[in-house]
């Protein structure tokens, strides 16, 4: 059993309670975010070939998909490697290669940050960035 096993246990508890809120805006139930999850898990299995034990990166400011993309990793068995969004360029380099993250999400606002970053890895991850064809894709 793993953490995302308590989403998909409370989806089918509680699927129409709020999971999500955005300030006073609720965003998402629970069976609506399991649902995105699963599909979100899926699309790393099988478009990304993300596996049980890879590293996912993730270099976000606070968002919905940054949960999401979470429990997803989680589902397959991955490894989240949550980065601080005020990490300076060389720092990002180094959680990334230090960890071996094959893939880094990022929000729009970290992407040219991530990319400087990641130009003097020797194995540079894949980068998506959330919200992006490529995210919608998975």
């Amino acid at each position: 059993m793993n953490i995302a096993s308590l989403l998909i246990k409370t989806s089918k508890l509680y699927p129409n309670r709020w999971a999500i809120a955005l300030g006073s805006e609720f965003n998402s139930t629970y069976l609506d975010k399991a649902n995105r999850v699963a599909r979100l898990a899926g699309g790393l299995k099988d478009r990304v070939k993300v596996k049980a034990g890879h590293r996912v990166a993730l270099a976000m400011n606070n968002c919905v998909e940054y949960s999401d993309i979470l429990f997803a990793s989680w589902h397959i068995g991955a490894i989240t490697v949550p980065m601080n969004a005020k990490l300076h360029a060389k720092e990002f380099a180094y959680s990334i290669e230090d960890s071996g993250a094959r893939i880094c999400f990022v929000t729009e606002d970290l992407f040219e940050a991530i990319q400087g970053s990641i130009r003097s890895l020797s194995d540079p991850p894949q980068v998506i960035v959330v919200g992006s064809q490529k995210y919608v894709g998975l």
